[in-house]
């Protein structure tokens, strides 16, 4: 592993620094970070439009070119206000269930948790009635509020290293992926995944044998947000080999010795899918339903805010219309199912309304 970082590292700074068809030699460039504040960007999120407002504040030049960080509420004590408004049916039912103080700024963690670990359990679907729109809101909500400490950690991370080559791969996995930076790091295949022993029968055998009951005889289990553990499973049974490092943030890896430990890209939606690669994304469902196929590993961000926040599975794909686009049946966690899109337990379809973005990872 440490081979192909040193290699992504050296392409990287070659990348960058290539102007005028001239490329300099990587020992010779010296990269420039500087921070931007105020920026003050709108950013456009259909289902928070009434709790606050939300912008982008803050960029990060690199190497002359602009990079925005995440959209951020601009008052988070009146935002938590606004959502305490309009989703109080569900915040209630938190806060009595879990014995939470009332929501604030400080414990609104301890909320995201419980909102995950309780509407995912199997006799907790809600997608088609007004808890569901809730819940959904609540979701989207905890995704924008988030962003003020990955700012922070981006922020943090630059400020305190000053040499490019210790943090090009953090910044790879830690800004926006619509990002030029990203971009430019996901032509060069950053992480160089050895899929060529995919198999895509084994995949959806596993997919659709561990979907509705979770295999906790190898693996830990992320209670209410398992889909990515989960993906990495499936990817894992379907022949592609792990990539191990000592550093939670490298690699792709999971083991046990005792106890088990994994990367994050194992684990998190956002990591997995920068690892593994995103090579198609849209905000159209019908031109998503267009580009799968069995083996597909299918993404989603909730807010179209530049990260990923769930990962699926398809196992089989139609090739006529149902509804308006074509329907492909889904393993995954959090909801634990086995569905076709078209049924009221699968979600996936209702994402292009709410403005929310799609990718495909193909194997």
């Amino acid at each position: 592993m440490r081979n192909k970082m040193s290699i992504f590292i050296a392409f990287i700074i070659l990348i960058i620094s290539f102007d005028n068809n001239l490329v300099v030699n990587a020992s010779e460039v010296e990269t420039d970070f500087q921070i931007i504040e105020n920026e003050n960007v709108n950013f456009e999120c259909k289902i928070l439009a009434s709790i606050e407002n939300i912008t982008i504040k803050e960029s990060l030049i690199i190497e002359g070119q602009k990079n925005y960080l995440y959209p951020t509420f601009d008052n988070n004590e009146k935002a938590i206000q606004g959502i305490k408004f309009r989703a109080k049916n569900v915040l209630r039912l938190l806060e009595e269930k879990y014995n939470l103080s009332e929501l604030t700024t400080v414990n609104w963690e301890e909320y995201y948790i419980a909102l995950y670990n309780y509407f995912t359990e199997p006799d907790k679907i809600f997608w088609y009635n007004e808890t569901n729109k809730e819940i959904k809101l609540v979701k989207t909500f905890f995704d924008i509020y988030e962003n003020k400490y990955n700012n922070e950690n981006i922020i943090n991370l630059v400020k305190t290293v000053n040499n490019f080559e210790d943090i090009a791969y953090d910044l790879y996995m830690l800004l926006p992926y619509n990002s030029p930076y990203v971009k430019r790091c996901n032509e060069i295949s950053l992480c160089g995944v050895d899929f060529s022993n995919y198999d895509i029968s084994s995949a959806v055998i596993y997919a659709k044998g561990y979907s509705t009951r979770r295999n906790t005889w190898d693996y830990q289990d992320y209670g209410g947000q398992d889909c990515t553990n989960f993906a990495s499973q499936i990817m894992e049974h379907a022949g592609v080999p792990q990539e191990k490092s000592i550093f939670s943030s490298v690699g792709w890896w999971h083991e046990y010795e005792g106890y088990h430990v994994n990367s994050k890209s194992w684990s998190s939606a956002d990591y997995f899918a920068r690892y593994m690669g995103i090579d198609y994304s849209t905000t159209s469902h019908y031109n998503f339903s267009v580009n799968l196929r069995a083996g597909d590993f299918i993404a989603l961000d909730i807010s179209n805010d530049g990260s990923w926040n769930h990962i699926g599975f398809v196992c089989e794909s139609d090739n006529y219309l149902t509804n308006g686009y074509y329907d492909y049946f889904v393993a995954q966690h959090s909801d634990d199912y086995l569905a076709w899109t078209s049924t009221d337990v699968n979600g996936w379809e209702n994402q292009e309304s709410e403005g929310n973005r799609y990718g495909r990872i193909r194997p």
